[in-house]
C-alpha cells in the first residue's frame, strides 16, 4: 500500500558523549560524517549544520532557536573558500586516479576543476596512488592519506594531516562531496580542456532534465527560483515537505526557469511539475 507524508520517518537515532559538551559535539559532528545513507533523503546535513551553529555549541538555545538560525529551513550550501580547496583536492585525486587506470601509460597530471557555480580551480598532481595523493590547487599544497580508489563512498583519512571524513558519490569526471552541513559538486577535466571550456556546449545529463518534478508526494515549503533565473546542475530550485522532512531538490541541468507550476502550500503527489528550465545550448 501506499505510505503517506504523514508517518514517522525516524531511521535511527546517534548520541555521543564526551568529558565536556565541546568534545561530545565534535565527536557527534564526525560521526554523522561517517553515518551513510542512501536511497533516501535525511536531515543529516542539517544536523551538521546545528552542530557547527555557534549559539547551539554554547547551549544558548530557546524553543524558536530553527526559526531563528536557519529562517525556518536548511539548504545544504557550499562550503568556505578554504574547505572548498580541500574537497577540490580530494575530489580530484579521485578522478584522477580512475583516468590512470584506465589510460596508462602517459597520465594527465595538470586538471581544471569547475563547482556548481562555474568557478573554476587549476590542480597539479605531483602523486596519486590507491592510498595517498600530493597535489596543489591554485597553488595550494594538499597531502591526501587514505582510501581514493573507486569505487570510494566515504574518505575516511586525513588531509594536510587533519582527520576528516568525507561523502563521495562519483561518476566519470563528476563527483558530489558532502562534508559537515557542506555540499560540492566538480567536474574534473584535463586542463588540456580549459581553454575550449567558454566554447563547449553544456549537455544536459539524462532524461527530463528540463523539468523537475515531485519525487515523493508532499508540500511545498520553499521556491528558492523565479521564472527568468538562471540555474546551474546542482543548483537547489526548491524544498518539498515529505514525513516531516524537508527534501532539497536541485536541477540535473544549466539553464533558464521557463515555468514554476507551484505554491509554497501546495499539496504534490509523485511526479507533479514543480518547475521547468529552456536548458543551455552553449557554455
Amino acid at each position: 500500500g501506499e505510505i503517506s507524508m504523514y508517518y514517522d520517518p525516524m531511521i535511527a537515532k546517534l548520541v555521543a558523549h564526551a568529558p565536556t559538551r565541546e568534545a561530545a559535539i565534535d565527536r557527534l559532528h564526525l560521526a554523522l560524517d561517517h553515518y551513510e545513507i542512501d536511497g533516501i533523503v535525511s536531515n543529516r546535513q542539517f544536523l551538521s549544520a546545528v552542530l557547527e551553529n555557534g549559539s547551539f555549541r554554547c547551549g544558548d538555545l530557546t524553543t524558536g532557536f530553527i526559526d531563528a538560525e536557519f529562517e525556518g529551513d536548511f539548504v545544504a550550501g557550499p562550503p568556505s573558500d578554504a574547505a572548498a580547496a580541500r574537497l577540490v583536492a580530494l575530489g580530484t585525486a579521485i578522478v584522477a586516479l580512475q583516468m590512470e587506470e584506465r589510460h596508462a601509460g602517459d597520465p594527465d597530471t595538470g586538471f581544471v576543476v569547475i563547482s556548481q557555480d562555474g568557478a573554476r580551480r587549476m590542480v597539479e598532481l605531483g602523486h596519486v596512488t590507491n592510498r595517498s595523493a600530493k597535489l596543489t590547487v591554485d597553488g595550494k599544497g594538499f597531502t591526501l592519506l587514505g582510501l581514493l580508489q573507486a569505487p570510494v563512498y566515504l574518505f575516511d583519512g586525513t588531509i594536510n594531516e587533519e582527520p576528516v571524513a568525507v561523502q563521495i558519490r562519483h561518476s566519470g569526471h563528476k563527483v558530489v562531496l558532502t562534508h559537515g552541513a557542506a555540499r560540492l559538486a566538480l567536474t574534473v577535466l584535463p586542463a588540456r580542456f580549459e581553454p575550449m571550456l567558454d566554447h563547449m556546449p553544456v549537455a544536459a545529463e539524462g532524461a527530463g532534465a528540463d523539468e523537475i518534478t515531485a519525487p515523493m508526494p508532499g508540500q511545498i515549503t520553499r521556491i528558492l527560483v523565479e521564472v527568468g533565473d538562471e540555474v546551474v546542475e546542482g543548483q537547489d530550485v526548491a524544498i518539498i515537505e515529505a514525513m516531516k522532512m524537508e527534501n532539497v531538490l536541485s536541477a540535473e541541468a544549466r539553464g533558464t526557469v521557463r515555468e514554476v507550476a507551484v505554491k509554497i502550500g501546495d499539496n504534490l503527489n509523485v511526479d507533479d511539475l514543480i518547475l521547468a528550465l529552456d536548458l543551455a545550448e552553449d557554455g
